[in-house]
């Protein structure tokens, strides 16, 4: 059974839309990351303390996500 051009239409914009919304979370979620890279290293004084406190952020985040 084919899809009729009306369907297929509504199928290609169901998934641009899908494919937009999923870049925007992608962004969203590369912007908390990068802030959070910042604030580790300016409130740290070693590359190791900034490994640290990322490395404590990513286990909150699997503990609570």
């Amino acid at each position: 059974m084919s899809m009729s051009a009306e369907s297929k239409r509504e199928c290609d914009l169901i998934t641009s839309l899908a494919e937009a919304s999923q870049k925007k979370v992608w962004r969203a979620r590369n912007m908390i990351i990068l802030e959070a890279v910042i604030a580790a290293f300016m409130d740290s004084d070693t590359p190791q303390d900034v490994a640290q406190i990322l490395r404590k952020q990513a286990d909150q985040l699997e503990e609570f996500g």
